[in-house]
């Protein structure tokens, strides 16, 4: 089985940096993980999303996003949990996982399991670095990828 841990963010955008910043950690932590995972930054994710997870059966997707949450609530999910809150863009800038999640299921490429693992932003203002709410919950988000394969 192909897996991959795919984080998604822009570390200089504050917290939508958190995807980065979990994947980075889990880099460190590979000893915990089986051997077998690709580790796979995405930047901000888009259409691109749509071929990188073509070649696996297993991903978890890290990424920060406004859910609606807490500030810095930690949420981990199945794509198939949860509706997105997002209306339709009007240009591919508006691309959301959710919208990359479903072009790639009507292409049959969707992969057999998926997992996000996601954090409530509280600052997506252009600094390199995240809130320390945010920061505290990069740990948390860690943990929930690293329990997922166990």
């Amino acid at each position: 089985m192909k897996q991959a841990i795919i984080g998604i963010g822009n570390p200089l955008m504050g917290d939508d940096g958190a995807g980065i910043a979990v994947l980075n950690k889990l880099k460190g932590r590979k000893s915990e993980l089986p051997e077998d995972i690709d580790y796979v930054e995405m930047g901000t994710g888009g259409i691109n999303l749509v071929h990188v997870i073509a070649d696996y059966d297993r991903v978890v997707i890290i990424d920060a996003a406004q859910f609606g949450g807490q500030p810095a609530e930690v949420r981990k999910f199945r794509p198939d949990e949860v509706q997105t809150l997002k209306t339709q863009g009007y240009s591919l800038h508006d691309w959301d996982l959710f919208t990359s999640l479903d072009i790639s299921k009507r292409m049959g490429e969707l992969p057999e399991e998926i997992w996000v693992i996601s954090v409530q932003m509280i600052d997506a203002s252009p600094v390199d670095h995240m809130t320390s709410q945010v920061e505290e919950a990069v740990e948390e988000m860690v943990g929930l990828v690293i329990d997922l394969f166990r």
